[in-house]
């Protein structure tokens, strides 16, 4: 339960969504699990933004990233993943999912670039210690399958 004792994984209106958000400690995964719709976080991260927090705004790059990502949109994920390092250039998540996205895609150069990047802001990044792993395996042998990255 957040700092606040309130429970937001059970409430789906907005001031429950905005106040999560904003909580010291939260992190994109806790954010990202509660029933919220991808446009209400771009209006907020609107409103957000207008008070010089971007964070949310990045955020919902992000989401919107991997929501593409999963449907197999991996030029547009890859899109929303540059915009949500543009706005937050130490979004390690954003840099891994990017990568994945280059990976599924076949650019493991680019990949294992942002991997790289990744580690460098979060050096102990399990997912980018694992993906950069698998991506680095893929390159020396052409003929493994890339959707093993995630």
């Amino acid at each position: 339960m957040p700092m606040d004792g309130m429970d937001y994984a059970n409430r789906t209106d907005k001031v429950a969504t905005d106040r999560a958000c904003r909580l010291p400690g939260v992190q994109a995964n806790l954010i990202r699990e509660l029933p919220m719709s991808n446009a209400y976080l771009f209006e907020q991260s609107e409103l957000n933004t207008a008070t010089g927090n971007t964070a949310p705004f990045a955020l919902a790059f992000c989401v919107r990233g991997n929501d593409r990502a999963e449907r197999g949109e991996f030029d547009l994920a890859i899109a929303d993943y540059d915009a949500a390092i543009s706005i937050n250039p130490l979004f390690a998540e954003a840099l891994v999912n990017r990568g994945v996205a280059w990976a599924r895609k076949g650019d493991l150069v680019r990949a294992i670039a942002d991997y790289d990047a990744a580690l460098r802001i979060s050096p102990r990044d399990p997912k980018a210690i694992r993906n950069r792993s698998l991506a680095l395996e893929q390159q020396s042998n052409p003929n493994r399958d890339s959707k093993r990255n995630n």
